[in-house]
């Protein structure tokens, strides 16, 4: 497919997309007047409120399960509560790193995105080895591509 059919399809997806979306504000703002407008709203708000209330109980339930449990070395009997023990590794990084340089060089990975942005911020006044700082052309779309046609 030429790109100018290609423009010309995005352009009526993207003309779409618009309409529909002005639709469903549209039919927002006029429910939003009606007595089951209303309704919604509350019940979307009430909803909102409960989900903060459920999330923020659970989190004191479990804390105050495990803080039982670290007391007394008791699981609970309480139905539906369960202490789940994890396996999770604390370790001194430096240690870990000069112990995987000799034993497992396969596990040292670059923060890709981390050392991107340095070698970037760095490219014009102190490059690193072995990096170059690349200019690559890419296409933009614009945004209004569908105005100019369908205007």
């Amino acid at each position: 497919m030429e790109i100018s059919t290609q423009l010309s399809t995005l352009s009526f997806l993207r003309y779409r997309a618009e309409q529909i979306k002005t639709n469903i504000e549209e039919a927002e703002y006029y429910l939003s007047r009606t007595e089951t407008g209303q309704q919604l709203i509350t019940y979307r708000g009430q909803l909102a409120q409960l989900k903060t209330e459920i999330d923020a109980l659970e989190q004191e339930i479990k804390a105050q399960a495990v803080a039982d449990y670290e007391r007394t070395g008791q699981k609970p009997t309480t139905p539906h509560i369960k202490i789940i023990m994890r396996k999770r590794l604390a370790y001194d990084k430096i240690a870990a790193l000069n112990w995987a340089k000799i034993h497992l060089p396969e596990a040292l990975t670059i923060d890709v995105k981390f050392f991107e942005e340095h070698a970037k911020a760095v490219a014009n006044t102190t490059p690193i080895p072995g990096v170059t700082l690349l200019s690559e052309p890419t296409a933009q779309i614009s945004a209004g591509v569908f105005e100019a046609i369908y205007e």
